[in-house]
């Protein structure tokens, strides 16, 4: 079974962040197996990430990257100060 570590996601993510917004992902980012109905979570109060290990894992990197970037759609839009919701 493929395995990513947080800190390897915490590296694409930066990564990715740079590439396709422009700006640094200055907070973090972790697998969450507790998530169950969603990809991705973005937390208003503290700016971090959880990721649904499943997006990897069942799925490919590919996959990983669609739901890391929606959710730093959502984190971007909220500390620009615009409209995070769906």
């Amino acid at each position: 079974m493929k395995q990513m570590h947080n800190q390897q996601l915490q590296e694409l993510t930066e990564k990715w962040s740079v590439e396709y917004f422009q700006r640094p992902f200055l907070h973090r980012i972790f697998f969450n197996s507790r998530l169950r109905t969603t990809g991705g979570r973005y937390h208003l109060d503290d700016h971090h990430i959880d990721i649904n290990p499943l997006m990897y894992t069942e799925f490919d990197l590919d996959n990983l990257k669609r739901v890391v970037l929606h959710e730093l759609c959502h984190y971007y839009l909220h500390l620009t100060g615009r409209d995070y919701h769906h």
